[in-house]
């Protein structure tokens, strides 16, 4: 999936969102063996200009795109907070997959 659009703006509408072949390949092999998590940093609600209803929207239309190739996503964690604000669960920390991990072990 791409962060991007093509005007290079971050992504606030399903519609929006872009999967190439490469990845919708990459994601089903993966699915065979794995549990598959999403985690995102949404810069733009910290920032205000972007909702929390629209980052539930687009990650619903991604979970739904994902589906209709057979790809399950177990769960979406998402920190709202700014990349300056030293959360711990921003990326690249690792607190999000690790949380994932640990509530997911052995399912």
């Amino acid at each position: 999936m791409h962060g991007m659009n093509d005007e290079n703006k971050a992504q606030c509408r399903p519609a929006d969102v872009n999967f190439s072949p490469e990845t919708m390949a990459s994601l089903w092999l993966l699915r065979q063996d794995s549990l598959l998590f999403i985690v995102i940093n949404p810069a733009g609600v910290a920032e205000g200009a972007l909702p929390y209803a629209e980052v539930g929207d687009v990650s619903n239309h991604v979970v739904k795109q994902l589906a209709n190739v057979g790809v399950t996503i177990a769960e979406i964690d998402w920190c709202p907070h700014k990349q300056s604000g030293h959360c711990m669960c921003v990326k690249p920390n690792p607190y999000s997959w690790l949380q994932a991990e640990e509530e997911h072990h052995g399912a």
